[in-house]
């Protein structure tokens, strides 16, 4: 794996001993399922499932979290949070990380901004060289909703290593939560 994974290679060990599922989200997700860095990366973003929150708190005892509640920051003691917040910020000495929490049940991943689109959760969290990631196309079905320019360049570069399951179900749920995205017609070539 390329060295330019070291923050996601630290992160991978300073999750060593979580006791739950996590994974890195965002543009790293990304990256880590092409095998290199395509470009900046301002924050690191690791998910875990909603149902592991309480996992969270235990595990970062010497971290302060702040989580998001309509757009601004409120301090977190561990209470369990509920939709529509599913995000939270913690720091400790300097470092800086973003929890997201993910909807699921038993079996699926589910779409915490329309529960009809589901993945099974072992197709949703896969492994790049060694580093648990939350599926490609999950991230770019979050990216979808109100693509910057770096959420364009994350699909372009991505777009070449989807299987075609992958492709084909990214299509499906943007034709559900965003049926005019510009996204369907380039990943027609996989339908």
């Amino acid at each position: 794996m390329n060295m330019d994974f070291k923050q996601c290679h630290e992160i991978r060990k300073l999750m060593t001993d979580f006791p739950a599922y996590w994974f890195m989200a965002g543009g790293w997700a990304i990256d880590l399922a092409i095998g290199r860095k395509t470009r900046d990366h301002h924050d690191i973003e690791i998910g875990v499932l909603r149902g592991n929150q309480q996992a969270v708190f235990s595990f970062f005892t010497d971290w302060s979290f702040r989580k998001v509640v309509r757009g601004e920051f409120h301090s977190w003691q561990g209470e369990q949070l509920a939709l529509p917040v599913h995000e939270l910020h913690g720091g400790y000495q300097g470092l800086n990380l973003e929890v997201l929490l993910n909807e699921h049940d038993q079996k699926d991943w589910i779409f915490r901004r329309d529960q009809l689109i589901r993945r099974p959760l072992e197709k949703s969290i896969l492994h790049f060289g060694g580093i648990p990631c939350l599926a490609p196309e999950i991230v770019l079905l979050y990216k979808a909703s109100k693509p910057r320019a770096k959420d364009e360049e994350d699909f372009e570069n991505i777009l070449p290593f989807l299987q075609t399951d992958q492709a084909s179900w990214l299509n499906d749920a943007l034709k559900i939560h965003k049926p005019d995205h510009h996204w369907i017609n380039e990943l027609k070539c996989f339908t």
